[in-house]
């Protein structure tokens, strides 16, 4: 994971397809934040499998993680 920014604020990360994190797994749905005309995707998300719970997208896999 690359985080990109500046003066002490995240812009966003750029996270490697190779990695093994909940945001490269099928079961996970990315949250997304309007900032004024632009929607951007936030650090938060959620599983789908095998029931609804809060992940982060740079978090760790668990036993259920499916490559997207």
């Amino acid at each position: 994971m690359i985080v990109v920014g500046g003066t002490g604020m995240i812009k966003g990360m750029i996270i490697d397809v190779k990695e093994e994190v909940c945001a490269n797994c099928q079961h996970f749905i990315q949250h997304y934040i309007k900032m004024e005309s632009e929607i951007v995707a936030c650090n938060a998300g959620h599983c789908v499998y095998p029931r609804l719970k809060h992940r982060s997208p740079c978090g760790k896999k668990c036993e259920h993680f499916e490559r997207s």
